[in-house]
């Protein structure tokens, strides 16, 4: 049998033929190679591979009986070693360049020994015809020479450039590659074998990334139809390129891969006293946790049938315990802090919102749970795993740079709606509403807003499901005009010398908008909010839009104005606006009306504001 053949392989010289990419800062790695092996044992030694590899993730394919080949044995191990730029393509260029300054040499020499000779010859050794003869074969022997040498240190001046760039692209480049995979194939035959070798490599990542391009016509309305162009951000610093590389990004993290079935345990419920708590029947004693009261005295027996009562009320394990005792009705709670209060209040004048919170602390939602346990919520949810395969082929140098691809342009119907918060900023604000109906989920990520090829401005968008809807902003229109004004009237009630003098305030908020588009804005919104107290001497009651008053959070009513209020006819329909509370515990509501083009409306929000003369009271 003949010798073991080695057979040796520059994984930098064979293109990365995929890649998948995953969400665990590792990728997983395909290379194909094709070699010759001969009949025997054969040795075959990848090197150059990178020095982040998983040792323990390598597999091979492409050997079996089927081809008359078997695989007996892989070994894979990172060498010590650093980047040497003699290595690869610099050390070939620095070898060419040796050559050419060798050429050269031989050149400068041909003509230094041409030039001595001809400077040696004299009149009386030689012929006129014989000198006539050899000048002529000088000067063209000359011109060759000169050719030559130019020609050579040309190339060695290119040579200079590329070794130039190559240094360039060293330096560029993050990470090292000295791993080194061996592997031992034996084969029935001499044969040709194209093998697989995969390995997870670390010190990668993606990130989704977005850019949202719309357009608007001539006449400034913005399309129906938007562009939404899914991209994403990869890099690496795996110490080897990925060059014209299939690419496919993954939400898999492996290092969350489930290895074992988890074990379920028992769950154990602990038991803690509220020493905070005064309205229990009895407490705990110092001593032994179980113990035995001693028998009362008769005049005790009548309370003690009551205690034991009350002892015999407790659950049993997985049982049910004795009903609790009733427990006193509460008194009726007032349905809304700016509007209608249930007919239990005894008060004749309607209280349209006297705002003072209850005491103890709230959430952010404004639920006042007082000294009672907050509602604990436990989710967990099986982590997605999807996958994005980037179109064409992708080239991802080991630079750590991020690296744009795209996955997908998907095509979106919209609609606009035109927001305002003038109380804050007098501007109209286009908001685009998008349903999700493309078979791509879209994970969290920043979006570039492109309005007519201009940017407007970055915005980030949430996890969106398919079939899910999510908003966007294109800016707002100059040519939509806003003004907000505010003026106040004080008048003071009580002025006895034993009367408790207190100033109403009546605060008038007008809003106007004004259309200078050649087309009517069918979807304004109109947001304001009205003030908030926490200090029970201070009243807040809304006067005007007074359909609010008895609205539903959440509910569009109409507000009928002045000059409309004579006309109710059903084709006025679009003149009135409407209003709704948006969030009513903390004031926030907000109109939806019309203005046509060229047009102007106004809005007005009346509210009331009393407190003890003494008491100054200040909002924005």
């Amino acid at each position: 049998m003949s010798s073991m053949q080695t057979i040796c392989i520059k994984a930098s010289e064979h293109p990365v033929k995929s890649v998948v990419v995953l969400k665990s800062s590792k990728a997983e790695i395909v290379r194909t190679f094709n070699v010759a092996l001969q009949g025997g044992q054969n040795k075959i030694v990848i090197s150059k591979l990178s020095s982040t590899i998983d040792t323990a993730s390598v597999r091979i394919s492409g050997f079996n009986p089927g081809n008359g080949t078997y695989l007996s044995d892989v070994v894979c191990s990172i060498l010590d070693g650093s980047d040497d730029l003699t290595d690869g393509p610099i050390r070939a260029l620095e070898t060419r360049k040796a050559y050419l300054v060798r050429e050269k040499k031989v050149l400068d020499t041909q003509a230094e020994v041409l030039v001595k000779y001809s400077s040696s010859l004299d009149g009386t050794q030689a012929s006129p015809d014989v000198m006539t003869t050899f000048l002529n074969a000088f000067v063209a022997q000359g011109k060759t020479n000169i050719q030559a040498v130019v020609k050579v240190e040309e190339e060695i001046a290119e040579i200079n450039k590329q070794i130039e760039v190559e240094k360039k692209k060293a330096t560029l480049l993050k990470g090292s590659a000295h791993a080194e995979i061996t592997a031992v194939v034996t084969a029935d035959n001499d044969t040709r074998v194209t093998f697989k070798l995969m390995y997870i490599v670390n010190e990668t990542n993606w990130h989704p990334t977005y850019e949202l391009h719309a357009l608007t016509g001539d006449d400034g309305r913005p399309s129906e139809t938007v562009s939404l162009h899914y991209r994403a951000t990869v890099a690496q610093t795996t110490g080897e390129d990925w060059t014209d590389a299939s690419l496919t990004l993954s939400t898999v993290a492996t290092d969350a891969m489930v290895k074992t079935i988890p074990k379920s345990n028992p769950t154990w419920i602990r038991v803690t006293y509220d020493n905070n708590n005064d309205n229990r029947l009895w407490k705990p004693q110092p001593g032994p946790s179980i113990y035995l009261h001693p028998k009362p005295p008769p005049q005790l027996q009548t309370q003690a049938s009551i205690m034991a009562t009350f002892s015999t009320s407790a659950p049993t394990l997985f049982g049910a315990s004795h009903p609790p005792l009733p427990q006193p009705k509460a008194a009726p709670i007032p349905a809304g802090i700016f509007g209608h209060i249930t007919p239990a209040s005894v008060n004749d004048e309607t209280d349209l919102g006297v705002i003072p919170f209850p005491d103890g602390d709230e959430d952010e939602e404004g639920t006042n749970y007082g000294d009672e346990e907050r509602p604990a919520k436990l989710v967990n949810q099986t982590p997605m795993a999807l996958t994005y395969t980037v179109q064409g082929k992708s080239s991802i140098p080991s630079d750590g740079k991020n690296h744009v691809v795209t996955i997908a342009v998907l095509s979106f119907e919209t609609s606009i709606d035109y927001i305002s918060v003038p109380k804050v900023e007098p501007r109209v604000y286009l908001q685009c509403q998008v349903k999700n109906n493309s078979e791509y989920r879209l994970l969290p990520g920043p979006v570039s807003v492109i309005l007519d090829d201009n940017y407007v401005s970055k915005t980030t968008i949430a996890d969106v499901n398919r079939n899910d809807v999510f908003y966007f902003t294109l800016g707002d229109d100059p040519s939509i005009l806003v003004s907000y004004a505010r003026v106040s009237k004080v008048i003071k009630e009580g002025s006895g010398s034993f009367a408790d003098v207190a100033n109403i305030t009546t605060y008038t908020t007008t809003i106007k908008v004004e259309n200078k588009r050649p087309f009517s804005i069918d979807n304004l919104i109109i947001r304001n909010a009205l003030p908030l107290t926490r200090d029970k001497r201070v009243r807040v009651v809304l006067r005007k839009p007074k359909e609010l008053i008895e609205a539903k959070e959440g509910v569009l009513v109409k507000v009928k104005l002045e000059e409309t209020a004579e006309d109710e006819g059903e084709d006025k329909d679009d003149k009135y606006p409407k209003v709704k509370w948006t969030k009513e515990k903390t004031g926030l509501y907000e109109y939806h009306w019309r203005v046509d083009a060229d047009d102007e409306i106004q809005l007005e929000s009346v509210f009331e504001m009393k407190a003890s003369a003494d008491l100054h009271c200040v909002f924005d």
